[in-house]
């Protein structure tokens, strides 16, 4: 029988979490939790790492073989689904460059960084630098950048396009949330700090640059549009969906609130707030275990074939607050219908529905 969907707290359970979360914020702070870790975690091991490589690049050589040679229409789609989770795999690694798991030499982080980020017309830096604020602000009422929902007063002052695009990227088209943020944030250097930052992101936005300058005219020239859509767009957004989806699943649960400054904590935030959402076992193997997600974001350092130990030794010790979920495409729609808007006041998850509720509350009133 299947497990019931999760059901928003009442002001009991509310109160309860709430408490527990205070209690980890007052007793817990990260270098604490990263001490429960066992100090293998952080080994590395290059060969490891190459063979994720090239696992990715292997499959992503077989799936656009099959683009290729396919003469079916309707079997583009598990072609190109299987296309879009092997890149996404690649920018996993890519990823473990931005937070230094990937090898001990920042340069070479950099180089591999870069080197995987680019196809995805992604700079490196911006990326690096945008995704290191969130593991700083994770589910921060004011400061997280990823999956952050709007209060409902927010919400309602929005004018007309902007509550369009946010409405749009909490529902059906949350594929599209990373792609929202790399095209509104990764080139705006208003965004960085001026300096070493902000010069390392104009380097990547170049990198970038100098590829799509030559990538794309190549293409066009030897595949066409439809080429182009076929072999790149198509598996792209795919991947970009894989990265909306597991960053969204991370961090959104009806019994997750987001916390204001007052009640806000890193260790609160890492342990008890992050979720390990568990999906079917290949798709874990072709993204490598980045859905494994409370210990990476305990301690980024640890190299994703670390991570599943690591949360072995995390859950052994704080069995209570450690989350944790399967995948389930139900529970994905129930997230996108109840994970919508925050209550300031709690910090807790209100859908659509409260907007108006309130706007009706304050005209009687």
């Amino acid at each position: 029988m299947a497990s019931p969907l999760p059901v928003p707290p009442d002001d009991v359970r509310r109160g309860e979490i709430l408490a527990s979360l205070e209690q980890c914020r007052a007793q817990l702070t990260t270098a604490e939790l990263v001490k429960t870790i066992p100090r293998e975690c952080f080994v590395r091991k290059p060969g490891r790492e190459a063979a994720a490589i090239a696992t990715s690049i292997g499959v992503s050589i077989a799936a656009w073989w099959l683009l290729v040679i396919n003469p079916y229409w309707w079997l583009l789609p598990p072609i190109w689904f299987l296309a879009g989770t092997a890149v996404w795999g690649l920018y996993v690694i890519g990823h473990d460059c931005g937070h230094g798991s990937f090898s001990s030499s920042g340069k070479v982080n950099a180089v591999v960084g870069h080197f995987l980020l680019t196809p995805f017309l992604y700079p490196f830096h911006a990326w690096r630098l945008l995704h290191h604020h969130h593991h700083s602000n994770t589910n921060s009422l004011e400061r997280d950048i990823d999956w952050r929902p709007l209060p409902v007063a927010v919400y309602r002052k929005l004018s007309v396009r902007p509550r369009f695009v946010y409405r749009m990227i909490r529902t059906w088209f949350w594929w599209a949330g990373t792609m929202h943020q790399w095209a509104t944030m990764a080139f705006d250097l208003k965004r960085f700090k001026e300096g070493k930052d902000r010069d390392s992101v104009r380097f990547s936005i170049i990198v970038v640059a100098i590829y799509a300058a030559v990538f794309f005219p190549t293409m066009l020239a030897t595949v066409g549009v439809w080429g182009l859509v076929k072999y790149f767009f198509v598996p792209w957004a795919i991947a970009y969906g894989w990265f909306s989806t597991v960053t969204l699943m991370h961090h959104s649960h009806v019994e997750v609130p987001f916390l204001d400054k007052l009640r806000w904590s890193a260790a609160t935030a890492n342990l008890a707030m992050t979720i390990y959402c568990r999906f079917p076992r290949w798709c874990e193997f072709l993204s490598h275990d980045i859905n494994v997600h409370v210990p990476h974001h305990i301690a980024p350092s640890i190299p994703f074939y670390r991570l599943r130990q690591a949360h072995e030794a995390i859950k052994s010790r704080w069995p209570d607050l450690v989350r944790e979920k399967r995948f389930r495409w139900r529970d994905l729609v129930h997230t996108l219908r109840s994970c919508q808007l925050v209550d300031r006041k709690s910090g807790f998850y209100v859908d659509f529905s409260a907007a108006q509720r309130k706007k009706r509350a304050a005209a009687k009133t």
